[in-house]
Parts: structure tokens; C-alpha cells; sequence
């Protein structure tokens, strides 16, 4: 990105182009492999006694691309989640297949998806194709925000506003 590297689970530079290109970001296999994983937090979790309506997935960037593919592609209503925090991620068209293939309930799960107006690493023109994406699977239960002149960063009305819906989710 401009020269400057940095840590990634798939590969960014097609993170730029607009999520019509079904080349660009990660390809159903790596989003499979990094959601396996979450999958297994969420195990543990549940051995523990913690049950999955009362979990939240989170992640900022690409750990929000899969917080995203990994609470709306689970398989059944028990799986549904309390929900899903995605700060400045994106939705790619490798996510289609298993999200389509989710349970309703599972695609009812409350999303907080906040994105910054001037990010220059996951561009804000794929929030609203993202957001169509996510619509025409099935996924709807949204709350949403542009924060006119955030570039690839949280601001504190953004954690402020996360720290509210998740408060709410779970019923603090």
C-alpha cells in the first residue's frame, strides 16, 4: 500500500477496487480457514458454558471482514450470535456462498458496522456495496455509520457508540 508493508491474512492491494471485481479480496478458502478459528474461540466458549446468543464477534479491518463472514455464515438457529462488531472492514463476494446458506436467525444477527469517510486502506466507496451485498443475502439488521474524515483508526464517538450497542446486545 504506497510502499508501506503490513500484516495481513490475505492479500489487501485488491481491497482497493470495488467489490464487483469478484478477484478482489480474500478467496472463500482463506476466509474459511480464518473463520475455522474463530469458530473454535466460540467452541471454547460454549464448553465454558457461555452460550452463543451471548457472545459478540469484533474486529477492526480484516478481523472485521471475518467477524462479519463468521457471524452471518454460521449454520443453525442455535449458532446465532448476540452479535457482530465490524470497525472499517468491508464485505467481499467470496462471503456470498455460506452466508446465503445460513440459517434466518443467523442472518437476523445485529450488525454494528462503522466505517470512516477517509480510509485510505479498506476505501468507504465499498460500504455501500458491501451494505447491498449484505442485503441481498438475507443479512438486514444493521446499524450503520460513515464518520466523515476518519481514515483507517477508531475515534472515540466510534468506541462510544460500540460500547453502547454492545451494552445493548447483551443486556448489561
Amino acid at each position: 500500500m504506497g510502499g508501506q508493508e503490513v500484516p495481513s491474512w490475505y492479500e489487501i492491494a485488491g481491497a482497493k477496487l470495488p467489490y464487483h471485481n469478484t478477484e478482489a479480496g480474500a478467496t472463500q478458502d482463506e476466509l474459511d480457514s480464518g473463520r475455522s478459528l474463530v469458530y473454535k474461540m466460540i467452541r471454547d466458549l460454549n464448553a465454558e458454558g457461555v452460550q452463543s446468543k451471548d457472545i459478540i464477534v469484533a474486529g477492526f479491518s480484516q478481523g472485521a471482514c471475518l467477524a462479519m463472514y463468521a457471524a452471518f455464515s454460521r449454520e443453525s438457529d442455535e449458532d446465532a450470535l448476540a452479535g457482530c462488531v465490524a470497525l472499517s472492514g468491508v464485505v467481499m463476494p467470496a462471503m456470498e456462498a455460506r452466508i446465503r446458506e445460513a440459517s434466518t436467525a443467523v442472518k437476523n444477527t445485529k450488525l454494528f458496522w462503522h466505517h470512516g469517510s477517509a480510509d485510505h486502506i479498506l476505501l468507504p466507496e465499498n460500504f455501500g456495496p458491501g451494505i447491498e451485498m449484505l442485503n441481498r443475502w438475507g443479512v438486514g439488521n444493521m446499524t450503520l455509520a460513515m464518520y466523515p474524515g476518519m481514515s483507517h483508526v477508531t475515534i472515540e464517538e466510534e468506541r462510544t457508540a460500540m460500547k453502547e450497542f454492545i451494552v445493548a446486545q447483551l443486556g448489561l
